[in-house]
């Protein structure tokens, strides 16, 4: 890419303690690891982070403008001029509006060296009531004489992974690499971040 042009930056970062990409994914386990299907090693989607990005970058612009979030998302997908204009160039220009694409690409990441896999567990305590959630009658109620149903579940635990970010322009590929850097300390990326899981140093 470099050779054809462009600027890449290539960073890594390490989980500070458990992470799991993927858990609600489909699988014949009821629990989710996502795994490349080429390669069949665990792996963070380009897509998931570009939205981790995208997830910093609002927060800090809501912090800075003192804004809604629903003001700045209104102000981010239109195309008019508007006060903020210069605040929000560099967010388009990232991550681009409903009517145009961003100037950078987020690459999924690998892991780099040994792969840390490790079982964890969940406890689901109100199995019938979960079952129904979202049925049009439910019968179930969340009572004590329900009985847990352990679920075994695979993670990544203190996962070094290589991160990869490429654009033809250096200063916004900077910026992007800074709200991602950030994001993944900050916000975490996967399920149960709430708990600790996937945050990165």
């Amino acid at each position: 890419m470099q050779e054809s042009g462009f600027f890449v930056k290539s960073f890594e970062m390490t989980n500070d303690y458990r992470m799991v990409p993927g858990l609600g994914g489909v699988n014949v386990l009821e629990t989710n690891l996502s795994l490349h299907n080429i390669y069949g090693v665990p792996y963070i989607p380009g897509s998931s982070l570009k939205g981790l990005a995208k997830s910093f970058a609002v927060e800090k612009l809501r912090d800075e403008l003192g804004l809604s979030y629903n003001k700045l998302e209104d102000l981010l997908e239109k195309e008019e001029i508007n006060e903020y204009e210069e605040e929000l160039k560099i967010y388009r220009e990232i991550f681009g509006t409903q009517k145009s694409g961003g100037k950078v690409n987020f690459m999924e990441a690998f892991p780099k060296g040994k792969i840390n896999l490790e079982v964890d567990i969940m406890t689901p305590h109100y199995k019938d009531y979960y079952s129904e959630m979202g049925a049009d009658h439910p019968s179930k109620m969340p009572t004590d004489n329900q009985e847990p149903t352990p679920l075994p579940f695979l993670v990544l635990e203190g996962q070094k992974f290589q991160f990869n970010l490429i654009s033809d322009q250096e200063d916004i590929l900077n910026k992007a690499y800074s709200l991602l850097n950030s994001g993944l300390k900050y916000l975490g990326i996967g399920a149960k971040t709430m708990i600790g899981y996937g945050y990165f140093e």
